[in-house]
């Protein structure tokens, strides 16, 4: 297989604490990511943005398949998330 016909596969993780909206923007926020990074041309190999993981059973389902899959080269991850407690003591 070339390294053109590979993919990386990119997870981001969350929680559901967010709530349903913020969630849905992070995903799409996620793919636009993986689509400017595909749009490039500077790398050697295709970045799929898969899922994104609120739950230990979905990060683990995520890696099983990437696992079984030939063309998977590899898993990116981020982790979507923010501290309010840092938030507050820049205010103060």
């Amino acid at each position: 297989m070339a390294m053109k016909d590979y993919e990386f596969w990119f997870v981001v993780g969350s929680q559901f604490l967010y709530g349903p909206e913020v969630l849905e923007i992070v995903a799409a926020r996620a793919a636009e990511m993986a689509d400017q990074l595909n749009a490039s041309g500077r790398l050697p190999c295709k970045i799929v943005y898969k899922v994104t993981a609120k739950t230990p059973e979905e990060i683990s389902n995520v890696v099983k398949e990437a696992n079984y899959r030939d063309n998977c080269a590899g898993i990116i991850t981020w982790m979507h998330t923010f501290s309010p407690s840092r938030t507050s003591s820049l205010s103060t």
